[in-house]
């Protein structure tokens, strides 16, 4: 388990560098796009994962998962993710940690719960650190906040959906499996309507080998980060 946590924090540290740098400087605008080839790679990592765990005969659940908690499951991430990656795009990488850290105690209001003193603690201190980069931050826009108040929302929505698909007792892995391709699928849809020029993005991955690098390593650590 500890292993798996240092891969997450490692792992969700170095993707909001590698967007914010592919979004920024490399002026690779097509966030949903992005999003799609990241749930591309986590549903490859999950048949992989979940091929491996069937044939060491892992016990699985009797209980079918409905099929109205899978589409659940599947909106909230799209819907969660792609407001987070416009949230990024946005706004700066030190606006984005903040309302990563608004995240906590919007889902600690929600379930109308106080936050423990380790949680409080640790988002104070995860807090002040941001504020110090945030006060030299010039990119604070008033367009980039709404969106960011969006994104903490979705986000939040997400998790509290994730919690009740662990209190009906289905694991992580037996409902990515199910639900990580039908998430795909609903993002590509909307891919007409919410990116422009949808071929010069597709060519901008293709034909720039730097574009392509960073790209597969934002893949990576997606795939790391929804996997544990």
């Amino acid at each position: 388990h500890l292993t798996l946590i240092l891969c997450n924090i490692v792992a969700s540290v170095s993707i909001v560098g590698l967007n914010k740098y592919l979004f920024s400087t490399l002026e690779f605008q097509y966030p949903v796009i992005l999003t799609c080839v990241h749930f591309v790679a986590t549903s490859t990592l999950v048949l992989y994962a979940s091929a491996l765990f069937d044939s060491r005969k892992r016990k699985k659940n009797k209980n079918k998962i409905p099929l109205s908690l899978i589409i659940s499951v599947a909106m909230g991430r799209v819907v969660s993710i792609v407001a987070m990656n416009l949230n990024l795009k946005f706004n700066s990488v030190s606006t984005y940690q903040l309302s990563k850290i608004a995240i906590l105690p919007a889902v600690a209001i929600t379930r109308r719960k106080i936050l423990t003193a380790q949680e409080t603690i640790g988002a104070l201190m995860a807090s002040i650190g941001v504020f110090f980069a945030t006060v030299r931050d010039p990119h604070i826009e008033i367009d980039g906040i709404y969106i960011a108040m969006i994104a903490v929302g979705t986000s939040t929505v997400s998790i509290l959906i994730g919690e009740r698909v662990k209190a009906k007792g289905f694991g992580a892995l037996e409902v990515m499996q199910k639900e990580m391709p039908l998430s795909t699928c609903l993002l590509m849809l909307t891919i007409p309507f919410t990116e422009e020029n949808v071929m010069h993005a597709f060519e901008k991955m293709t034909n720039s080998i730097h574009a392509t690098i960073v790209i597969a390593l934002t893949c990576i650590c997606a795939a790391v980060i929804n996997a544990s």
